[in-house]
């Protein structure tokens, strides 16, 4: 129990953290329907047809409860992502070398 209140002690005596607060997430300029923050991308609900267009800083996309119906091997060219994650994207084709450029996706398909 001594250890405890120890540890309490020590976390109130520091008090708050002065690290800086992150950068809140604003539209992004490549599609302002969705978020971006720092290299981070994230689409929700957005009615695509096709993969969006992300800014060359880009490393990380999410994208869930869209349209996309199919991804082409082409579709992620010159876009050195390093992760992928698509949820509910209604996605029905997935050509062979379309995730070879990324390195690490996630893909969730929910069907009801």
């Amino acid at each position: 129990m001594r250890a405890w209140r120890l540890a309490a002690a020590l976390l109130l005596a520091a008090g708050p953290s002065s690290a800086p607060a992150p950068a809140p997430a604003r539209p992004c300029a490549a599609n302002g329907l969705c978020l971006c923050h720092a290299d981070h991308l994230a689409c929700d609900a957005v009615p695509f047809y096709r993969f969006p267009d992300t800014e060359s800083s880009v490393r990380h996309v999410s994208v869930s409860r869209a349209h996309l119906g199919a991804l082409p091997d082409a579709a992620l060219d010159g876009r050195r992502l390093r992760t992928l994650v698509l949820v509910a994207s209604h996605l029905h084709q997935l050509e062979a070398a379309a995730l070879s450029s990324v390195s690490c996706y996630i893909l969730i398909h929910f069907v009801c």
